[in-house]
């Protein structure tokens, strides 16, 4: 287990203009810990380093830079040692997929760390189902109106991510549904019926994140899943069967 005290008080040393980063942090918590914010940690702290060390540094700033320099120096030295390459780890999950926005930031990375990072996106590359690249690919092809917005995620993930898409589309979905665009949108209920159960990762995306997500009776757009197809449509009292 990784004495977290003991790496904070290592990086601090590496990187002393951290401490204030985390002080200020800390002051947050405190200012609203009563509206329920979680309480700063190490592991906390790191991962959002992960995120805001790479966005300052790709906003071109050389103190930024040179701050991030001297992260992943420490960084590569602390993940040399087992015990702390775990918890290493949490920042590198941070860091852009090779082909994405500010993937540059990865040519910082030592041996170590580029280790963590290629072995992370190999689990990811693993655990990404050619069956829902496949639907989300039959889904830009078949629904003209939503072409185009599946292709940037496609051009923005190295791996394309069905639940991002496809409960992305909900509120639209239901919104132009509100406002008698009933032709534009048919074309992808029809697509989602067609599609639903014939592969159990598709079914899985299709389920949780769009019908589940359909507005409840009463709530604007709710009349949309008269135009559900019978398949979704039993889906949807499947699911509101055992809501609370």
């Amino acid at each position: 287990m990784v004495n977290e005290r003991g790496f904070l008080r290592r990086l601090f040393k590496a990187v002393p203009a951290l401490r204030g980063e985390w002080d200020r942090a800390q002051a947050v918590y405190v200012q609203n810990k009563s509206a329920g914010l979680r309480p700063l940690t190490p592991g906390s702290f790191l991962i959002g380093l992960g995120f805001g060390t790479v966005h300052s540094w790709a906003e071109g700033g050389a103190e930024a830079g040179d701050q991030l320099r001297a992260l992943l120096a420490f960084l590569e030295n602390e993940a040399a040692d087992p015990e702390t390459a775990e918890f290493v780890g949490r920042f590198v999950s941070c860091l852009p997929d090779p082909g994405e926005r500010d993937s540059a930031v990865l040519e910082l990375l030592g041996p170590r760390l580029r280790e963590l990072k290629d072995e992370q996106v190999r689990r990811e590359d693993e655990s990404v189902s050619p069956a829902v690249v496949a639907f989300l690919r039959r889904l830009a092809d078949e629904v003209p109106f939503l072409r185009q917005q599946v292709l940037e995620h496609f051009g923005e993930y190295r791996n394309p991510l069905g639940h991002v898409v496809v409960g992305g589309l909900v509120r639209e979905v239901c919104d132009r549904y509100a406002d008698g665009q009933v032709d534009l949108i048919r074309p992808l209920l029809a697509f989602l019926e067609r599609e639903f159960e014939q592969d159990p990762d598709v079914d899985n995306v299709i389920a949780v994140s769009f019908v589940e997500m359909l507005p409840a009776p009463g709530q604007p757009g709710a009349g949309i899943e008269h135009a559900l197809g019978p398949k979704l449509r039993a889906e949807l009292n499947r699911q509101r069967a055992w809501r609370p």
